[in-house]
């Protein structure tokens, strides 16, 4: 029964793997063709010194970054899946928040702000920073095991001389 578990199991992580792939490759397309008519359909013009941009100019800029953070957030679930089976439950922790704290990141960018309450945004505020200090703690815990570790090889390499 364990045999045929890991089996399924690995097989749907290499599905998973394929179809993250596919998005990823969808994904930095679509980003090139809107960076191309961004370029193409907005070109950046000089009147008197000063640059003029067009008032969409900065929604086109604000999908390119929104459509680069899909492409992060894509990137960082195919190693969260690739490192499924080897990565320690802090690492996959640590992982996980990353790609929640990005996610979020990614949604307040391309929210419109007219359309919610204020408590919303107090509110997606505290979720962000209990986040990031989640975050924060696990990789300093991470790194005071580390050093833990080093130290006790040190002392092992020490008592053998």
């Amino acid at each position: 029964m364990e045999k045929i578990t890991k089996f399924v199991l690995n097989i749907s992580i290499k599905i998973i793997t394929v179809v993250l792939l596919l998005m990823l490759i969808y994904s930095v397309s679509e980003f090139l063709v809107l960076f191309i008519r961004a370029v193409m359909n907005h070109p950046i013009r000089l009147e008197s010194g000063l640059v003029v941009k067009e008032s969409t100019f900065l929604s086109i800029v604000l999908s390119l970054i929104a459509a680069v953070l899909l492409i992060l957030i894509i990137l960082e679930m195919i190693e969260l899946v690739k490192d499924y089976h080897t990565a320690s439950k802090q690492d996959y922790l640590i992982l996980v928040i990353e790609i929640a704290i990005v996610s979020i990141v990614r949604h307040l960018i391309v929210l419109d702000f007219s359309h919610y309450e204020p408590l919303v945004f107090i509110g997606i505020a505290l979720i962000l920073l209990v986040m990031c200090a989640f975050y924060l703690m696990l990789r300093y815990n991470k790194r005071l095991d580390k050093q833990g570790k080093d130290a006790a090889k040190l002392n092992e390499l020490n008592k053998e001389e």
